[in-house]
């Protein structure tokens, strides 16, 4: 009550800052989603391709067992007649035509390799629809304990029909990394995004006539005062001096329309920079490539 008699009052406003994340993290996986699905085609060939030689091979193993299953019913007629004191001439002709005409050791070595290439192959689709799910699971906005070298993994195996054809790709991670409190489903997107823009730029200097395949480096270490650092390098051909500015800006692209929105640079620096609170910038060596470094502290608030 005021001086007057007159009564005093205070209006408050706000938003209830779960609420508000959750929001921002259903936008966040939407946009997720709509990235992996640009990548469907790309990720249906990898597993195509390994499910085409294990279906080769199935079919070559089951040749091969049937022409064994007939050659073993004929061996056991065979036998049979012996205990029996007979001796079935013309059921030992036909094994011995059979035998003459089976190449043993190549289908031995066969075998074994289609056994070898199958679960090969079966490890490969194994890892390929394991990175899927890790990047389509839709999770919930509480921060998480996750080893980046295994998350960067799950992207080098989403993103590999991106880059493939224009690059190499190695790794350098430290083993002891530390893990990191994070928005798993956050990092997995700037990670995609960042390796399928460095596959890109590639891809476009090969377009202007370089020959070279290309590579692409991803490094992780410890930094002092309990951070990590993710660097993501390309040798593509930069990014101009007169654009290095703009990056990260929301709708900025060079590419052709239909092959970007410009969102996804200006997604990753929101990521890392507000939601965890981290350091995202990069290094351009002219007309050889670009670095994208990564800087995130390995202890993180709640995010609640």
């Amino acid at each position: 009550q005021g001086k007057n008699g007159q009564h005093l009052g205070y209006l408050l406003v706000g938003m209830e800052r779960t609420a508000a994340r959750q929001v921002e993290q259903q936008l966040m996986n939407a946009r997720k989603l709509e990235a992996v699905g640009q990548l469907a085609a790309g990720v249906a060939h990898e597993i195509n391709t390994p499910i085409q030689y294990i279906g080769d091979n199935i079919r070559f193993m089951s040749t091969a067992v049937h022409q064994t299953r007939e050659r073993l019913s004929l061996a056991g007629e065979l036998a049979m007649g012996v205990i029996r004191g007979e001796v079935p001439r013309e059921k030992a002709r036909e094994l011995l035509q059979m035998l003459n005409n089976t190449n043993w050791n190549f289908v031995r070595e066969e075998i074994n390799t289609a056994l070898e290439e199958s679960l090969t192959g079966l490890e490969r689709v194994t890892k390929i629809v394991s990175a899927m799910r890790a990047f389509s699971h839709v999770g919930g906005t509480a921060k998480s304990r996750q080893n980046l070298n295994k998350v960067l993994d799950n992207a080098v195996t989403v993103t590999r029909n991106e880059w493939k054809y224009a690059a190499d790709l190695e790794r350098d991670f430290e083993e002891e990394l530390p893990h990191i409190d994070c928005y798993i489903d956050e990092l997995n997107q700037v990670f995609l995004n960042i390796i399928v823009n460095a596959a890109q730029a590639i891809a476009d200097k090969k377009d202007r006539g370089e020959s070279a395949r290309g590579k692409i480096t991803l490094l992780t270490r410890s930094l002092p005062e309990n951070w990590v650092e993710v660097e993501i390098r390309d040798t593509g051909g930069g990014i101009p001096v007169e654009i290095r500015d703009k990056v990260f800006d929301p709708f900025f692209t060079t590419k052709p329309v239909g092959k970007g929105t410009g969102q996804g640079l200006a997604i990753s620096h929101k990521i890392v920079v507000e939601e965890h609170g981290g350091k995202l910038f990069f290094e351009v060596n002219e007309g050889e490539g670009t670095a994208f470094f990564i800087q995130l502290p390995v202890q993180g608030d709640s995010g609640e």
